[in-house]
């Protein structure tokens, strides 16, 4: 079961799929998450996949954090959950300025309120107004800054969480079914308090355009 960040992400790729056209590099990238996009997109473009690790059999095998190489330029990055594991987040937005081509989108989500993840390799949170400071930096248009969920959302992935890799209990399975009998109580918080979402949320999905 995907956490409700991850619900909310696919659906927000999907809704946004006529920003990912031409040659697409998903930074970070798994064989899981080319297959999603895969469909979500109905196979209409080349996506190659740029990651540090062997077993997600990328395209180019790389880490981001020390990436180099500019000369091939493409018309869309993407890059999901991936920014709050880099050293250095603050040269993502350099790099991938330098990899588009003119008038090409970065499209991208990172977390805000939401638990460590279960790998206990990452390594920031960033705020919004943070994030927006650094994106000006690089002279990238906003097209999109969406607060991912409110309440319901952040209290949903914390117990899962607590439930499922945190939990040292023999009755994760219970808790976990309880939860996704519950799904609709979230739901209905959520709904409830989308208001507070500009401070209480999982995290952001963000869409950018090179002038």
């Amino acid at each position: 079961m995907d956490s409700f960040r991850r619900q909310k992400i696919d659906n927000l790729i999907s809704k946004n799929s006529k920003f990912i056209e031409g040659d697409v590099l998903d930074i970070g990238g798994t064989i899981k998450s080319k297959r999603i996009l895969e469909s979500v997109l109905y196979n209409k473009i080349n996506i190659k996949i740029l990651n540090k690790n062997k077993k997600n059999k990328p395209d180019i095998l790389a880490d981001f954090d020390h990436y180099r190489y500019f000369k091939k330029k493409y018309d869309t990055l993407l890059s999901f959950e991936l920014l709050e594991y880099l050293e250095y987040p603050e040269n993502f937005f350099n790099k991938t300025y330098k990899l588009l081509k003119p008038k090409g989108y970065l499209i991208l989500s990172t977390p805000f309120l939401n638990p460590i993840h279960g790998d206990k390799l990452d390594n920031y949170r960033i705020t919004k107004k943070k994030l927006i400071e650094i994106i000006k930096k690089e002279k990238f248009k906003i097209i999109k800054f969406k607060n991912v969920g409110s309440v319901g959302t952040v209290i949903n992935d914390i117990l899962r969480a607590s439930s499922g890799y945190a939990s040292i209990s023999k009755k994760k399975t219970i808790t976990l079914f309880l939860l996704l009998i519950f799904k609709w109580f979230f739901k209905l918080l959520d709904n409830l308090t989308f208001y507070q979402s500009e401070f209480i949320n999982s995290g952001y999905f963000i869409i950018l355009k090179k002038k």
